[in-house]
């Protein structure tokens, strides 16, 4: 079903709050995987207080950040060091909004060990296959996305529910991270929301939300070389993709079985709608001289001229007279 609509292991990351009391555990939910895959070894990275406070990407959100009763308003924002800040947001009374300004405190901090650049925050993350996310049903689900790996956390505890290494595993880093919706190819009736990334190889595929399996991948979609294509590229929420092939170029493609780029069109024109075709000037003069061939009477041979008479004496029909 996955391909008609296209198509967990323990954690290494601390959740802290701002008592300093640190999240351990699991979410008994979690496909954690008793076989470790092969990991490659990736470098360290240097920590530069310059660049480590940059932010990356941010989220606002309504989520279930302080309890699992009440939604919050938040604002998520991922650094460049791994570190995800999120803000509580508090509005004053409606008759006191022109006096009182609007509050935003700390709330959670999330520290990603191998401290990559966290390029995407998704709140919130619906089961495989359902119709609609889950909007404000507990239990709620965010997925962080770093250029080396994803990472999905339950709301409000922050335990780690899953994770997929993406440069330890395939040796390659995350450029682009979108959620999109997949429609059924044969039922249009049925959906699914699927995870769709590019990676500095060049490379895109599918990922299921929130196990993280990988559902479709497309080997050099875009030429590594091709720097601006890759920075350039957006997804949108059909599973389509856009970015630069040139400066003045905009290329398309498409990841869903039910949006394709081709055309499919006809036109359905009248007889006599569409104009004659041109003709040149030489085929025209030769189509002339054919005609003209064709009209031009050949002259019989003298052989042929006394068949003819015979014919005529013994039929009675010849112009001379008998003898």
């Amino acid at each position: 079903m996955a391909l008609d609509l296209l198509r967990g292991e323990n954690t290494e990351e601390r959740a802290v709050s701002p008592g300093s009391r640190q999240e351990v555990g699991v979410d008994p939910g979690s496909p954690v995987l008793d076989a470790k895959p092969v990991e490659r070894q990736v470098e360290a990275r240097s920590s530069d207080d310059a660049l480590s406070s940059m932010v990356r990407c941010l989220s606002l959100t309504s989520s279930f950040v302080i309890s699992g009763v009440n939604t919050t308003p938040a604002l998520w924002a991922g650094t460049n060091s791994g570190a995800i800040f999120v803000y509580t947001i508090t509005f004053p009374p409606r008759d006191k909004r022109d006096t009182d300004p609007v509050q935003c405190v700390l709330g959670k901090e999330i520290h990603l060990k191998h401290k990559a650049p966290v390029i995407s925050i998704h709140y919130p993350v619906s089961d495989p296959f359902e119709a609609e996310p889950k909007g404000l049903e507990y239990p709620q689900r965010v997925r962080i996305s770093s250029e080396e790996q994803f990472k999905v956390f339950t709301l409000p505890s922050l335990k780690p529910y899953g994770k997929l290494k993406v440069t330890a595993h395939e040796g390659s880093r995350l450029r682009k991270v979108a959620v999109a919706r997949f429609p059924s190819k044969s039922d249009p009736q049925h959906e699914g929301f699927y995870m769709t990334v590019l990676t500095n190889q060049g490379d895109v595929g599918v990922y299921s939300l929130p196990d993280l399996r990988r559902q479709l991948s497309v080997a050099g979609c875009l030429q590594r070389e091709d720097i601006n294509g890759i920075s350039s590229l957006v997804f949108s929420k059909n599973g389509e993709g856009f970015y630069l092939n040139s400066p003045c170029e905009l290329e398309r493609f498409s990841l869903s079985a039910k949006h394709i780029v081709a055309p499919r069109c006809i036109v359905d024109l009248p007889e006599g709608a569409r104009p004659p075709p041109e003709v040149a000037p030489e085929a025209a003069a030769a189509a002339g001289e054919g005609s003209e061939k064709e009209q031009v009477p050949q002259e019989d041979s003298p052989a042929i001229k006394e068949q003819i008479t015979e014919v005529q004496v013994a039929e009675g029909r010849s112009g001379g007279r008998y003898c």
